[in-house]
C-alpha cells in the first residue's frame, strides 16, 4: 500500500514507499493511524524499524488517536497483534519508567478482549486466551465493569453477520463464561452517602458500600438477541424480572432525550424500546412460575413507564422506511415511505393481545401510550397513524383521551394533550402540514373525543413550510371555540402565530373567527410587541441557495404587512409592555440594529474588494 498524503517532507523520516517516494511522520502520528487502519503490517514493522519514529507515543492529544484505538475502531486485528507484540518485545517499551503492558491498557482504559468480543473476533480472543503468557481471561472486566461475554452482548446488532455474531456468544457461553457473573454491580450514590452517615462517629472499621444491580447481561443482549439466544441465556441463570440502571447512549444523544437513565428498568423494557419480538416472546414464555403475563408487562419503571410506552418511544434504527439501497428509483423509495414500521405494529399488536387494559396506563406525568405514539421522534406519519388507529380499536376509557392535571405545579395546568402532542412531535419531525396522514391523525382523535384545549396554540407556534391549512383551523376551532383561549404564560394562538410572517392568511382567517390582537401576555405583550421577534422562511433554489425570486428585505415588508394587518384589527403600537417597551419602540430599535447590520455588512465587503469606496466618492 502507498502513502502518498506523507511524501511532503516532514521532520520525521519512516520509510520509502511502495514507488520509493520518502515517507514521513507528521506532527500527531496521522501516518502511524493511517497504516494501523489499513491493517498493514508490511508499513507498521518498517515505521517501527525506522530510527526517527515511535509506535506508542508518551502522550496523544486525543485518546482515539491511539494506535490501538485505532486499531480496534478500524478492525484491524492483525495490527492490533503487531502492536501488542511490539509493545512487549521491543526494549524501548521495556524500562521503569514504562508500565507493563496490563498496567498500561489499564491506564488507557483499553481492553482487547472486551473490544475483540463486542466485535465477534474468535481468532482474536483465541490468540489473547493462549498467549504465553495468557493476556486476558473470560473473567475479566474492563473500567465499565463489563466481561466479554457482556462486550460481545453489547455489540450484538441486526443486519449483517448477525448469525455469526450470535454465534460467537454462545461459544463463550460453550467457554465457560458465567451470564449472571457477567452482571455488573455498582455503589450507588444514595448507598454511598447512607455509608458516609452510618460511619460518622464510629471509630470501628468502615462498612463497605453496599454494590447495586446497574446492568444485567441479559438486558446487554435483549435489544437485537433470538429466541434461542434469549432462552439460552435464561436457561444459563439470567434473571428475566431482574430491575436495573439502563440508558442506550444512541437514545440519549438525540435531541429530545426520550431515554437517559433510566431506573428499575426490566429486560422486557428493553426488549420493547428496540421491538424485539423474538426476544419479548421469549422472556414471556420463560418468565418462570409465579409471574403472570399481565403482571409482567403492566411493570413499571422508575418513571411510571410500561413496556408498552418504551416500545411507542422506541429507536432510531426502526423507521418505516426499508434499508436504502443505491438501486433505488424515487418511486420506489416514495413507495416505502407509505409502509408502517412492521416491527413497531407487530410489538404493540403482542403486547395489546396480551392486556388491552395497559392502552390505560399513565405514567407519573399523566402520559399514556397515545401520548408516547404521536410525539415519537422515531416513527413517520404513516406509523404514527397506524398505531394510534390500533390504539383506538382496543377500546380506551374516553379519560384516557383527555388531559390530567399537573399536581406537581402550583398553577392551574394540565400536561400536553395528545392533540398538543401530536402537533408537537409532527413539527419535530419535520412534517409537512398539509401531509393527509397529519390531517387524518387529527381528525381521527377529534372524533374520539380527544381535547383539543389549546391545539391550536402549538399549532401557530411551529415553523411550517408551507401555509397553514384555514380547513384544519376551522376543524379545531370547531372543537375548541374558545379562539382566544390563553395559556400558563398568558398567550393566545395570535401570539405565536405572528413570529411566523409566511402564515399571514391564517392571522386573516383567525381574526375573521374572532380573534382579538390586543390581549396581553403575563409581560405586557401583545401580538405587536411579539412580530417584532418574527422570522420568514428563506426561500431556496434546486440547488440550496438563496432564492434571487426572493427579495432581501422580503421580512420587512412582511413585517410591515403584519403591523398594517394588527392595527387595522384594534392592536395599538403605543402600549407599553411590562418593561416600558411600545411596538413601535421595538420596531425602532429592530429597525437600528438591521441598519448596523447592513452597514458592517457593506464595509466588510468593501474590504474584500481591495481599497474600499468612501461614502459619495468616485470610483
Amino acid at each position: 500500500m502507498s502513502y502518498p498524503e506523507f511524501h511532503e517532507r516532514h521532520r520525521a523520516f519512516a520509510f520509502h514507499d511502495t514507488d520509493g517516494s520518502p515517507v514521513y511522520e507528521d506532527g500527531w502520528g496521522g501516518l502511524c493511524g493511517r497504516i494501523v487502519a489499513r491493517n498493514d503490517l508490511a508499513a507498521l514493522r518498517l515505521y517501527h524499524a525506522s530510527p526517527n519514529t515511535r509506535v506508542f507515543w508518551e502522550g496523544y492529544e486525543a485518546p482515539y488517536w491511539h494506535p490501538f484505538f485505532v486499531a480496534a475502531g478500524s478492525g484491524s486485528w492483525e495490527a492490533l497483534r503487531a502492536l501488542i507484540e511490539i509493545y512487549l518485545t521491543d526494549p524501548t517499551y521495556k524500562n521503569p519508567e514504562q508500565p507493563p503492558l496490563d498496567q498500561y491498557l489499564t491506564q488507557l482504559d483499553f481492553s482487547p478482549i472486551n473490544e475483540a468480543c463486542a466485535a465477534a473476533n474468535r481468532e482474536m480472543v483465541l490468540w489473547l486466551l493462549r498467549h504465553d503468557p495468557p493476556l486476558a481471561t473470560l473473567q475479566d472486566r474492563d473500567a465499565r465493569g463489563h466481561t466479554p461475554l457482556f462486550s460481545a452482548a453489547s455489540g450484538l446488532r441486526r443486519g449483517v453477520g448477525f448469525p455469526e455474531h450470535e454465534e460467537f456468544i454462545h461459544f463463550l457461553l460453550d467457554q465457560g463464561s458465567s451470564v449472571r457473573g457477567s452482571d455488573v454491580l455498582h455503589a450507588g450514590q444514595e448507598d454511598e452517602e447512607q455509608r458516609r452517615d452510618d460511619d460518622d462517629g464510629d471509630a470501628s472499621e468502615p462498612s463497605q458500600p453496599a454494590k447495586r444491580l446497574q446492568e444485567t447481561m441479559l438486558g446487554a443482549a435483549i435489544p437485537h438477541a433470538s429466541y434461542q439466544l434469549t432462552s439460552r441465556l435464561i436457561a444459563e441463570d439470567a434473571d428475566v424480572h431482574a430491575r436495573q440502571s439502563w440508558c442506550d447512549p444512541t437514545l440519549w444523544m438525540t435531541d429530545e432525550g426520550v431515554i437517559g437513565r433510566s431506573r428499575e428498568v426490566t429486560a422486557l423494557h428493553i426488549a420493547s424500546v428496540y421491538r424485539n419480538l423474538e426476544g419479548i416472546r421469549a422472556l414471556v414464555d420463560h418468565r418462570g412460575e409465579g409471574v403472570s403475563v399481565a403482571e409482567m408487562i403492566s411493570r413499571q419503571d422508575d418513571q411510571g413507564r410500561i413496556p408498552l410506552h418504551w416500545v411507542l418511544m422506541g429507536t432510531p434504527d426502526d423507521k418505516p422506511r426499508k434499508e436504502n439501497k443505491d438501486d433505488d428509483t424515487d418511486d420506489e423509495m416514495a413507495q416505502e415511505e407509505k409502509i408502517p414500521s412492521e416491527r413497531l405494529v407487530e410489538t404493540v399488536k403482542y403486547l395489546l393481545a396480551v392486556d388491552p387494559e395497559t392502552i390505560n396506563a399513565r405514567d407519573r406525568l399523566g402520559a399514556t401510550a397515545f401520548h408516547y405514539t404521536v410525539r415519537s421522534r422515531h416513527a413517520g406519519p404513516v406509523s404514527v397513524l397506524a398505531v394510534v388507529e390500533m390504539l383506538l380499536e382496543a377500546g380506551p376509557l374516553a379519560a384516557t383521551l383527555k388531559a390530567v392535571r399537573n399536581d406537581e405545579r402550583k398553577r392551574d395546568t394540565f400536561e400536553p394533550t395528545i392533540l398538543q402532542d401530536a402537533v408537537d412531535g409532527h413539527g419535530m419531525r419535520l412534517g409537512e402540514i398539509n401531509d393527509a396522514r397529519f390531517t387524518q391523525l387529527i381528525e381521527i382523535l377529534l372524533a374520539h373525543g380527544a381535547d383539543a384545549r389549546l391545539c391550536l396554540h402549538r399549532l401557530c407556534a411551529h415553523v411550517w413550510d408551507e401555509q397553514i391549512p384555514l380547513a384544519m383551523l376551522e376543524r379545531l376551532l370547531q372543537s375548541s371555540p374558545d379562539i382566544n383561549a390563553t395559556d400558563a404564560d398568558g398567550c393566545t394562538a395570535m401570539h405565536y402565530l405572528v413570529k411566523n410572517m409566511d402564515q399571514v392568511e391564517a392571522a386573516r382567517y383567525l381574526i375573521s373567527c374572532g380573534a382579538e390582537v390586543d390581549v396581553a401576555d403575563q409581560q405586557g405583550n401583545t401580538p405587536l410587541h411579539q412580530v417584532m421577534k418574527g422570522t420568514l422562511i428563506r426561500k431556496l433554489d434546486e440547488r440550496g441557495r438563496p432564492d434571487p425570486s426572493q427579495p432581501k428585505d422580503a421580512p420587512v415588508r412582511a413585517r410591515k404587512q403584519w403591523i398594517e394587518m394588527l392595527v387595522e384589527a384594534g392592536g395599538s403600537m403605543d402600549r407599553p409592555n411590562a418593561y416600558g417597551k411600545t411596538p413601535k419602540r421595538l420596531l425602532e430599535e429592530l429597525t437600528e440594529r438591521l441598519d448596523q447590520m447592513r452597514m458592517a455588512e457593506a464595509t466588510q465587503i468593501g474590504r474584500g474588494r481591495g481599497r474600499g469606496v468612501k461614502e459619495g466618492g468616485n470610483r
